[in-house]
């Protein structure tokens, strides 16, 4: 009886994984039908049931509670979360959305206890992270068959026709596939016959997603988590032309995304871009209008700020204001999620509400001690793992290559994005569940590893 409903418990597992990744996806969307309201309480519902899932599946197999690399750090990180409600100008926000991470980080650290003795459980997860993924895209696709106009960015001056899939932006998808990449890559290793060809399709489908996406970011990600994988399980005579295939692969796929080019006029989508409308004889926009900040060519001026792979759209300016915001606050920020309402965007090449690098964020949330606290916690479980690969058994060295893979997409995509703690963006969950994982996967086991 227990062996079935451990079996079962698996099974319901693997499907809310599958459940939260798409439903966060949907409700990021702009685009109707995939942003349909009832799934942002859906999006806490099944949240809360997989760490209700995670959790009973430990009672279950009565799995020992063991110290995972990482996870006393990240459990320090969520505890100062929560308590910057005390200080937070937004208490109520900080509170949900801190709640929010807290719920996250306990259902993949009880996933991860589970895997400990139980690696296949591990391979069975990154299944379906990659299907949440994979399912997705597809979807993705079919925007772009059903509505051109809603799944493709359309070339500007400064840039060509960007895919975007049911994204919010061209980067959000990619964003997610960067990080499930590399379970891609391992499902196809350990694949033969019609399931290979399958992987090759799947792989074929997340790669020509991101490319045409457009998403530099994304790619370099991706680059580094696939290239870590490959790394960690070629053979020392195989590495130079592992490094080497990639690297070509990575060029060519960054020349890919050139190719779209930027149009002779800015499409009519926003007929009074470029005008601040005056709110009040108060509002700062109408004395400062955005128009006079860093960056703006000038009215009829040609911006002549053609996007390339160096270009940072403005991010540089941007992640320098929001430092000198947070050394305001340099020792525990503003509050845990605060940092759409903190950061004051001024520069005229900059558009986001957020940082978009998660670490200034984290510094403008919870200061010098909450980028300390996650620095080191990312650190512990890639360092468990480089120190006692070798040591691992077949099966689970597979595994946890492939979650190391991951953990780096992550970290290397949370320069340009913030997206680390926002429990609403895509790639998000998948990244915290790769993250104990691997630390599941890298914990000693009483008896020896396998």
């Amino acid at each position: 009886m227990t062996l079935r409903l451990r079996d079962q418990l698996e099974g319901a597992i693997q499907v809310t994984v599958v459940g939260l990744i798409v439903v966060v996806a949907f409700v990021a969307s702009h685009i109707q039908p995939w942003n349909y309201p009832g799934f942002r309480p859906m999006r806490t519902f099944v949240l809360l049931e997989l760490g209700a899932l995670a959790v009973t599946y430990l009672v279950v197999t009565r799995a020992r509670l063991r110290p995972l690399p990482g996870a006393l750090v990240t459990g320090a990180f969520t505890l100062l979360a929560l308590l910057s409600a005390a200080w937070s100008p937004h208490a109520g926000l900080t509170m949900d959305r801190a709640l929010g991470f807290a719920a996250l980080v306990v259902a993949a650290a009880a996933l991860a206890l589970g895997v400990v003795d139980r690696p296949r459980v591990a391979g069975q997860l990154m299944l379906a992270l990659l299907a949440a993924t994979t399912l997705i895209a597809i979807v993705g696709l079919i925007e772009l068959w059903n509505a051109y106009d809603g799944a493709v960015l359309p070339a500007t001056k400064g840039q060509g026709a960007r895919f975007n899939g049911i994204g919010q932006n061209p980067n959000q998808i990619p964003m997610l596939i960067a990080v499930t990449l590399p379970f891609a890559l391992w499902a196809l290793r350990e694949s033969s016959g019609w399931v290979r060809a399958g992987a090759v399709g799947v792989v074929l489908l997340l790669v020509g997603s991101l490319v045409a996406s457009g998403s530099r970011g994304a790619a370099i990600a991706a680059f580094a988590g696939c290239l870590a994988y490959l790394l960690a399980v070629a053979t020392r005579r195989r590495r130079m032309l592992v490094l080497a295939g990639t690297t070509v692969l990575f060029v060519v796929a960054i020349a890919v995304m050139q190719l779209p080019q930027p149009a002779a006029e800015n499409p009519d989508l926003y007929p009074e871009f470029g005008s601040t409308p005056k709110l009040g004889p108060l509002d700062l926009n109408g004395r400062l209008p955005l128009e006079s900040e860093f960056g703006f060519p000038g009215e009829n001026a040609d911006p002549g700020k053609t996007r390339t792979l160096f270009f940072t759209s403005g991010r540089f300016q941007a992640w320098e204001t929001a430092v000198e915001q947070g050394l305001d606050r340099p020792i525990a920020g503003y509050g845990f999620g605060t940092e759409d309402e903190t950061f004051v965007d001024r520069s005229y090449l900059f558009v986001s509400e957020a940082v978009e690098n998660s670490f200034i964020g984290v510094f403008l949330q919870l200061g010098a001690v909450g980028v300390a606290l996650l620095l080191l916690a990312l650190a512990l479980p890639l360092a468990a793992w480089l120190r006692i690969r070798s040591e691992l058994g077949p099966e689970r060295r597979e595994y946890a290559a492939a979650c190391a893979g991951a953990v780096v997409a992550g970290i290397v995509l949370a320069v340009p994005q913030s997206y680390l703690t926002s429990v609403g963006s895509p790639p998000t969950a998948a990244f915290w569940i790769a993250f104990f994982l691997l630390a599941g996967l890298v914990t000693r086991r009483s008896a020896a590893c396998a």
